[in-house]
This record gives structure tokens, sequence and C-alpha cells, in this order.
């Protein structure tokens, strides 16, 4: 016969198994219930669709809102568990604690705050999170960089529902120009049925900006209409979204006897020039004693600074204006009496004018790749041509020690006895996942002589710091215009765009941010503004986009459909 036999076990499943059971002296069959082991929680942490991860570097002003550095992931394996705690390291060129970040506490005025995703907009830190109070305001420990973030009451989780999770900075009011990087550790995030990430996260970092913006320059000429006004830094209207003519951010003053009043004004939020059409032509007395301001309270930067009401007299503007430098030919020989260029400024004045390149890796190119040279006094360029050809960028200096210019040129080399410029028409894929391992590239050229034993770089732009982690491998060629490569990029590699230079022989070509570097994840588009079914309401839509971690993939598509 079969006995039945119970046994109790704390388990929420139980597989049933039989096994042979001595009763009455026999071997009988009988049924047993083994507690089966249950998977841990799962733990994942990211920073798609926030503002850093979209924008490496992105900048946050002084006494700043609120603003999510990390999201974190969290889905149960089981009923009744709970989120109860998360480790964040912070770190970044210029950090310190004390002044970076606004007073620790148990709430949202903290500054780092432990936030729930359950706002209007899902997967998206919108403002109408709720901040989860801590059961104590943490203190910083591990060298003052780590602190952990303790709710009061552990936040329930949802067996299978995955939970979103916000770590939430707030600068201070005396915050300067650092970095900021948050960091979850191995096992940073604790719940009761498991700890995660199995590897460290390392967010994008924002920057501090504590500096409103100004004009900088302003382009324009006699004879002409148009005109360019350039500032510190990019710019949007205060609020948001683009400087437009109707709300008169820019106030101009003409203070010749034939006035002129700007008359359509163009601008893109986050550009840092502003185009102006004016009522009649310029003539010289409007770019040199005329005057342009900015409006009160019309203008601000990407951080949020707003920018001062202050008059500036156009002469007084620093600007190189000098349109572009002429093509060379290798083996070309460029004299003072005759040669390749005369930079020009405007708006330096007094003291000694003086130029020369605005970094070391434009130095390189002019002085070293090229072999010309830039006459400081009297900013001619001058030197005999290196036997090369290519496209080379760079970015000149003009400086009296007190105003001080910059703006990039490219210099196009013909090969000596004659041929057109080579270059880079295309590269694809046009970027990568951090930890992507050999990836396939194709860079496609025109004019070029592209063969496997060319040298293949893909570089940080000039003047942008960071880990480059890009490496290549071992080049194929089918054709003079294909290179077909293997690009393996790091874990740690800088987020953003790279350089893509091609060196054949005496033959360079530069592509400049022609990779881009991203978060590895998988791919999503997400509505950030306006909320989804939102009716009524004009203004352009925005997306937060994480690309795919699978390098096969190398285009998308987004089809816009009218309501019925």
């Amino acid at each position: 016969m079969i006995s039945h036999k119970r046994v109790r076990s704390s388990f929420s499943r139980a597989a049933i198994v039989t096994l042979l059971t001595l009763i009455g002296g026999a071997l009988e069959p009988a049924l047993f219930f083994v507690p089966q082991a249950l998977a841990a929680s799962t733990v994942s942490v990211n920073a798609f669709g926030l503002v850093n991860g979209q924008f490496p570097g992105a900048p946050i002003k002084a006494s700043s809102d609120a603003q999510a550095i990390v999201k974190i992931k969290v889905t149960a394996s089981q009923a009744s568990q709970t989120l109860t705690s998360v480790t964040a390291n912070f770190s970044g060129t210029g950090f310190v604690t004390t002044t970076a970040l606004a007073a620790i506490a148990t709430a949202g005025t903290s500054g780092v705050a432990l936030y729930q995703d359950n706002g209007s907009m899902a997967d998206a830190f919108d403002g109408s999170d709720s901040v989860i109070t801590l059961a104590a305001s943490p203190g910083w420990t591990g060298n003052t960089t780590g602190i952990t973030l303790t709710p009061a009451t552990p936040v329930s989780l949802t067996s299978g529902v995955e939970k979103i999770f916000f770590v939430a900075i707030k600068t201070s009011a005396a915050a300067t120009s650092s970095q900021i990087i948050a960091a979850i550790p191995v096992s940073g995030v604790v719940t009761s049925d498991g700890n995660g990430p199995s590897s460290v996260f390392t967010s994008p970092n924002y920057t501090v900006d504590s500096v409103a913006p100004t004009i900088l320059a302003f382009e324009g000429f006699g004879g002409s209409n148009t005109a360019n006004v350039k500032f510190s830094e990019p710019v949007q209207k205060v609020g948001f979204g683009n400087l437009v003519l109707g709300d008169a951010p820019l106030i101009y003053t003409d203070k010749d006897s034939a006035a002129q009043t700007i008359s359509a004004l163009s601008h893109t939020m986050g550009s840092s020039m502003v185009g102006l059409t004016f009522s009649g032509n310029l003539d010289a007395g409007d770019v040199t004693t005329s005057t342009i301001s900015i409006a009160t309270n019309k203008m601000m930067d990407m951080a949020g600074n707003v920018a001062a009401n202050a008059s500036t007299t156009l002469s007084s503007l620093a600007s190189i204006t000098t349109n572009s430098i002429p093509s060379a030919t290798a083996g070309t020989v460029y004299s003072v009496g005759s040669p390749l260029a005369t930079m020009v400024s405007a708006g330096i004045v007094g003291g000694t004018l003086a130029w020369d390149m605005a970094d070391a890796s434009s130095t390189a190119t002019l002085n070293t790749t090229l072999g010309l040279s830039l006459v400081a006094a009297t900013g001619k360029i001058t030197g005999t041509v290196a036997s090369i050809s290519g496209s080379f960028n760079m970015v000149f200096r003009a400086t009296n020690g007190t105003a001080t210019a910059t703006r990039s040129y490219t210099i196009n080399v013909a090969p000596a006895g004659g041929g057109s410029i080579p270059g880079i028409a295309n590269v694809s894929p046009q970027g990568g996942p951090r930890s992507a391992s050999n990836m396939s590239v194709t860079i496609s050229g025109t004019n070029t002589h592209f063969a496997s034993t060319s040298m293949v770089d893909i570089l940080l732009p000039p003047g942008i710091a960071g880990t480059n982690g890009v490496t290549v491998g071992s080049l194929t060629s089918s054709a003079l215009t294909s290179l077909v490569l293997p690009v393996s990029i790091s874990a740690g590699a800088a987020t953003g765009s790279r350089d893509v230079r091609v060196s054949t022989g005496g033959e360079v070509v530069i592509f400049p941010n022609g990779f881009f570097v991203f978060e590895s994840g998988g791919s999503g588009l997400s509505l950030l503004l306006p909320a989804d079914l939102a009716t009524g309401v004009i203004i352009p839509p925005i997306f937060s986009f994480g690309q795919s971690s699978d390098s096969s993939v190398i285009s998308y598509r987004i089809t816009l459909k009218p309501t019925s």
C-alpha cells in the first residue's frame, strides 16, 4: 500500500518526489515534498533616459533641484520582499562632499536622496516621483565618498514586477566647477532576498556650472543685414526652448544716425550661436560703436544659470574673423610675404596681440604633421607643407592676456603633383556600447588609398578629457576607399564622440566625431515631454533613447502616426 506522509515547509514552492519507505517490514513507495531553492531578486543599474546618461558631462547649476544620476531596477523573485538599502560612492575631478552637494538629510532636501518611480512618466525622473524617507541622515563613509541610503520602512517589492528607483543629488549653493560621478558597488543594492548588482556600475558625470552665460563675440560686418552673436556656452530661453524674436532676448542699440533693429532671430536650444537679421544693412559704425545686451530674465545656460543684463559694445567683443583657411598642396612653400593665410581678430583691444594654437593636439597637427608654423606676432601661417594629404582639424587662439578668442578650422591638403583631397565619407556603425568586443566597423573613404597596412586611430576629440578605451584590431581592405576593422570598447571608456583617423603612408584623413561610445544595455525609446496622451500641449516632443548593446543593430526606425 501507499503511505502519505506530510512534510511542512516554510518554502513557497516544493517538489513532490517518490521515495521507498519501510512500511510493515516491506519497502513501499511514499510521496514527499522537497523544498526548492528560489532565485534572488534581480538588480540592474543604468543611466538610460537620465540627463547625464543622454549627455555625459551634462551641466548642473549650484543650488540645483533634485537630479537623478543613477537608475536602479529591482524585480523580486517571490512575494513579500523589500528593498532595504542602496549604497553609492561618489567621485569626480574637483568633487568635495562639503561643497559640491547640499547637506545630507532624510528626505527631499538631502544632497543625496533615494526616490521611487511612480510619476506620470514611467521610467523617467520627472519631478513627480516620490522621495523615500530614510531611517536617519546617513553619514559619509569610506574616505568621505560613500553613502548608504536606508529607508525608514523597507520598500515593498512585487514578485515578478520590475520596480524602479533613483539615486538623486542636489548641489549646494557653494558648488563650483567639478564633476559628480556616482558608482553603485557590487551588492550595493540590498533586498530581503538577495543583493545586486553583480558588477560595479559607474554613472556618466554631471559637471557643476556656476557661471551664467555672457556674450562672447559678434560676427558681422558693414554692408550685410545679418550677423551672429556667440555666447560663452550653450543657451536656452528661461524655462525651456529656443530663443525667439517675440521674447526679445537680445537688445540691439544702434549708435549712429541710420538706426537698425533686429527683425528676425534664429536659434536652436543648446546652441551657443544666435543668428540675427536686421531691418537694413549694417555700416562700419554699427559694428564698432553700437551695443548689444541680454534682456533681463530671458536667457539661461543648460544648467539653469540665468544671464545677467549687461550692455556690451560690439567693438569690445573678442573674435577671430577669418572665415576659412585655403586648401594647400603637399610640398608647397609658404613665406611671410606669401603665407597660406593671415589670421584676423576683432575686439581684442590694448596690450600685445599674440597668436598660438589653443591646445597641444592642434599645435602638433600644425607644426609636426603639416610642417607649418603660426607667426605669433602677425598670425601668418608659413612653412613647407609636409608630404602628406588629407583634412586636418585644429583650433587657433588670439589673446592679449585679457581678452581671448578661439576658433576651429580645417586645413585641406591635396597630394603633390595634383589630385583630389582625400577624406572619410562614412563610418558604419557610427558607434558602439561600452564592453563591446570585436565589433565590425567599416570606414568608407573618398579619393583615398586605403590598404591593410593603413593605421586607424579612434581618438578623443581635441580638448576632451577622459579614458579613450577604444582599440582597433587587424584591418582588411577590399578597395582603396574601404576598410573593415574589429573594434573593442572597454567597460571604462568615456562615453561620447571620438574622432576617426586613418593614416596610409603620407595620406591622413580624419572624420571628426565619427564614432560614438554609449552605455551598454538594451535599446529603448521613452517620451519625456509632453506626458503620454497629453492634448493641447504645443511643445516639440523630447525622447530619451538607449542604444542597443547588440553591435549588429546599426539603425532604428521611428514611425509617427496621426490619431484618428
